[in-house]
């Protein structure tokens, strides 16, 4: 039963990792992706 539990951590713990990772990865390209449209398409609200 421990090392079920000791496992099921571990395992959670690479999930939180990877969602973390995801996360960033989705924000840079979020960034990138405003950046771009706004370097196209400039708008009143863009800031250089």
């Amino acid at each position: 039963m421990l090392s079920k539990t000791i496992a099921f951590s571990q395992f959670n713990a690479n999930t939180k990792l990877r969602g973390q990772r995801l996360n960033t990865y989705l924000k840079k390209i979020k960034n990138n992706y405003f950046q771009i449209r706004c370097s196209l398409f400039p708008t009143p609200f863009a800031k250089n």
